[in-house]
């Protein structure tokens, strides 16, 4: 009996372990040779990890997401909050790799893949969507928002010598 009861509490353990690593999502900050503090790259690539870590757990438990103690301002807290009241979403992929967009107040990273799911449908269907995340100096987010449709983020990109990167993205955000 006893025995029964140890491995059934092992099971339990390495069934949480399984689930709890199916949501893992890994985050890869790419950015320009010039751009040389790493650190800071590591720390919003550990902040975005965790934050699309929780909306995937939030996700397949059909619960409020855990974004209290994360590492994001009050805004970029409201903004999800808001964001996952109205729709759930989650990142289907294991490793997301994107570029930093560094600017004079902070950073931005763009192309963040999302599936949203409709109430009622399962977890793996959806209608596909990008996020954007900002970041001040010292790595912490402060925004959370879903992208503009990518034919009109690829014609802004595509405007030229009209208009300079960081005015370009500016508008994008």
């Amino acid at each position: 009996m006893k025995k029964m009861r140890t491995g059934i509490i092992f099971i339990a353990i390495a069934l949480n372990a399984i689930l709890a690593n199916a949501a893992q999502v890994n985050v890869v900050i790419t950015h320009d040779q010039s751009y040389t503090n790493t650190s800071l790259v590591s720390k919003m690539e550990a902040n975005l990890s965790k934050v699309l870590t929780e909306i995937n757990a939030a996700q397949e438990s059909n619960r409020e997401l855990k974004i209290v103690n994360m590492d994001m301002n009050d805004f970029a807290t409201k903004s999800l909050a808001m964001l996952w009241s109205n729709i759930h979403f989650y990142c289907d992929d294991e490793e997301v790799v994107d570029r930093l967009w560094v600017f004079e107040n902070g950073f931005m990273v763009r192309q963040i893949p999302l599936i949203i799911t409709p109430e009622g449908e399962e977890f793996g269907s959806g209608t596909y969507q990008e996020a954007v995340v900002e970041f001040n100096n010292s790595g912490k987010i402060t925004d959370f928002r879903l992208a503009l449709d990518s034919q009109l983020s690829e014609g802004m990109e595509r405007c030229g010598r009209v208009v300079e990167t960081e005015r370009r993205m500016k508008i994008l955000s």
